[in-house]
């Protein structure tokens, strides 16, 4: 009776895969080679809608989110079928949670860049609606510092004019940094956000 639910598990995993879905989990925790296997980090102010992307990516609801900003207080950690790793880090900027909680997150951001992390990539989400903030600029120039290899993602363009994006874009080549504009409500250009992920 297992072997028979084992096999047919395995017939619709693959067929899953074959037919373009992706099969995503969530990891409860950092795996044992998780600071050995290439992973892609996702970082932005709180509710720019990085939990919404990675569901996007997964084509289903793994990630938590809420219209309430500072959900993800925490790293949290998910795999792909090609056994790909995302890494959603908590974010950063939210005025509504008390001093403590903000050196929390903070520590913990700085304490997943310093490690000897084999990150393939960084994504930094904004707000095409809001732009560039003080507190995203910091970011920026924190994340070069490290060395790692940074793309800005401006999510909510569905929600942006076309005077507001060519500002966005401006304001992305000022910085020599490569911006993709997406939604992750609409899924706008998520597919060039995947070959980057490739």
């Amino acid at each position: 009776m297992v072997k028979c639910k084992l096999f047919f598990w395995l017939i619709s995993w693959f067929l899953k895969v074959k037919n373009g879905e992706k099969v995503w989990k969530f990891l409860k925790s950092c795996p044992e080679n998780c600071y050995s296997d290439p992973q892609f980090a996702f970082i932005g102010r709180s509710n720019v809608g990085k939990s919404t992307l990675i569901n996007a990516l997964a084509n289903k609801k793994i990630a938590k989110t809420s219209t309430k900003p500072g959900r993800t207080q925490l790293l949290n950690f998910y795999k792909n079928e090609g056994e790909k790793l995302f890494v959603d880090l908590p974010g950063y900027g939210y005025a509504a949670v008390s001093k403590t909680k903000k050196h929390q997150i903070d520590r913990i951001i700085a304490g997943y860049f310093q490690k000897d992390q084999p990150i393939s990539a960084v994504f930094l989400i904004l707000d095409a609606r809001v732009g560039f903030t003080n507190l995203d600029y910091i970011m920026v120039e924190y994340i070069i510092q490290q060395g790692f290899k940074l793309h800005i993602l401006a999510n909510k363009i569905d929600k942006t004019n076309q005077s507001t994006r060519a500002i966005l874009l401006n304001q992305c080549k000022k910085l020599k940094l490569n911006c993709l504009l997406i939604s992750a409500k609409n899924k706008n250009n998520l597919s060039k956000l995947q070959e980057l992920l490739e």
